[in-house]
């Protein structure tokens, strides 16, 4: 899977950037602009990372998550 390059409107609402805690803990920030890393070679170091802000894990998606979204267009 390629990365999935967001927008600063689809990680606000999709991806509950800068509501700390709630905060999608896949979501990157990288050369390219806003990645999900949820598909990534870092995600398992994501799911067990403890010293972040965003602590919402995969069983719990945002409700706009836009891997979703995604999937289902």
């Amino acid at each position: 899977m390629s990365d999935l390059i967001l927008t600063d409107d689809e990680v606000k609402h999709g991806c509950g950037a800068g509501q700390g805690a709630r905060c999608c803990k896949f979501l990157l920030r990288g050369g390219v602009g806003w990645v999900c890393g949820r598909e990534t070679e870092l995600a398992a170091r994501l799911i067990m990372a403890t010293d972040m802000m965003a602590q919402r894990l995969p069983t719990e998606p945002y409700p706009q998550c836009q891997l979703t979204v995604t999937a289902q267009s």
